[in-house]
């Protein structure tokens, strides 16, 4: 069987991140990835990822940097998730981290469902920090996890468990999700989709201190 994904640019792809596995400064990897760039034939979105690694590499990291900045505000709104996601996975600065995290929850509150449950797969990439930096990030992602699932609007099934994982991610910061990790399922689908076990890990993130916070409440 042929993998969809089984064409040229996605294995020249392939073989660029291996190579830079094995030596992050690859020259032979980082050249083959602006080859990439420049091929008309690589995906807009497959760009976008291409441009987060050499932005993570090192090569013409504002140049790449700026082109993901400007993608979560695009016309392609199929690429602002995207744009949005990889920013949280490259960058640290915390003006940027705050810039996409607003752009992921705009869309997750936003009328376009079909979009919902891709922008949503952004909070598994939250840090502890992160909840600081965006004051409405968790009451966000408690909202996901206590809305109904059988409405009209309402999240899917992915789109919970990233809510979910997003607030064990978020580690002490998110003690006000507890309640609700701990509570009942709302639903069979908490079992069915491993959403439970899920809620179960985040609660021990969430409770999760270090000795000097155990020491000093």
């Amino acid at each position: 069987m042929v993998h969809e994904n089984s064409n040229p640019e996605y294995l020249d792809q392939s073989l660029c991140e291996n190579l830079l596995k094995l030596d992050p400064a690859s020259a032979a990897a980082l050249d083959g990835l602006e080859k990439l760039l420049a091929n008309p034939k690589t995906s807009a979105s497959d760009k976008l990822y291409v441009r987060s690694l050499l932005l993570r590499h090192g090569r013409d990291p504002q140049l790449h940097l700026q082109a993901l900045q400007e993608a979560p505000n695009g016309k392609d709104a199929e690429l602002n998730d995207t744009a949005a996601r990889l920013m949280l996975q490259v960058c640290k600065q915390p003006d940027l981290r705050k810039a996409a995290l607003e752009k992921i929850i705009q869309l997750v509150q936003g009328p376009d469902n079909s979009r919902k449950d891709h922008a949503a797969a952004g909070f598994v990439e939250v840090v502890p920090t992160d909840a600081a930096i965006v004051p409405q990030l968790v009451p966000q992602l408690l909202a996901i996890v206590n809305q109904p699932i059988k409405t009209e609007g309402g999240r899917t099934r992915y789109g919970l468990r990233y809510a979910v994982e997003g607030l064990g991610k978020l580690g002490p910061a998110a003690c006000e999700a507890l309640p609700s990790l701990k509570g009942p399922p709302q639903s069979g689908e908490w079992y069915e989709w491993g959403i439970r076990k899920a809620a179960a890990e985040a609660v021990k993130k969430i409770e999760e201190a270090t000795p000097a916070q155990s020491e000093n409440p």
